[in-house]
């Protein structure tokens, strides 16, 4: 079925604001100027921040999968409210906050992905720092380190998650890491 993505994101709309604070926070967190941040808005894309230029691969690395990271872990913390009374302790019904926060969950952990935009700054950025630490044979500068080893799977793992967005890949994220995964570590738990 296809659903509009303006439908999506107005069903979605928490998950793009908080996509958008979170490469805010990463902005703010190394001091990189943010001229414009648009939360939500109806139009494509959703919501954007526009960012002074980075100064380190550190800094563009973490503010391109920054709402991978805070997302994601929205998702699972609003999400195990549910999960938890729902699956381990087998009540039901549930007041319906615990569906609300549920919805909430699902909705950040749809936007989690971090958009084509990102992912193509994310990969131009990981390919000077490979050029330039091949042209030099030393470490890459401006506090790389592993990053850019890191940053080239991101990168393909980013790229797959977009294209496989019109298969509703990100709902099945949200609902693996809202819902499945909550379980499978309360069951590891219980059986470790």
């Amino acid at each position: 079925m296809i659903i509009p993505g303006w439908v999506v994101s107005i069903a979605t709309f928490p998950g793009v604001i908080v996509h958008e604070a979170a490469h805010q926070y990463f902005c703010k967190l190394f001091k990189i100027p943010v001229y414009k941040v648009v939360y939500f808005r109806f139009g494509n894309p959703a919501g954007y921040v526009v960012h002074g230029k980075t100064r380190k691969y550190r800094d563009i690395f973490w503010i391109s999968v920054g709402p991978l990271v805070i997302n994601s872990l929205l998702a699972i913390i609003l999400c195990f409210p549910i999960t938890a009374p729902l699956w381990i302790l087998k009540c039901s019904p549930l007041p319906a906050i615990y569906y609300v926060l549920f919805w909430l969950g699902l909705s950040i952990g749809m936007n989690s992905f971090p958009s084509s935009g990102d992912r193509e700054v994310l990969w131009n950025e990981t390919k000077k720092c490979f050029r330039r630490s091949s042209a030099t044979k030393r470490q890459t500068k401006g506090g790389a380190g592993i990053l850019p080893i890191i940053g080239l799977p991101m990168v393909v793992f980013i790229y797959i998650a977009n294209m496989l967005s019109i298969f509703w890949f990100d709902l099945i994220y949200a609902v693996f890491i809202g819902g499945m995964l909550p379980r499978l570590l309360i069951y590891l738990a219980a059986h470790l």
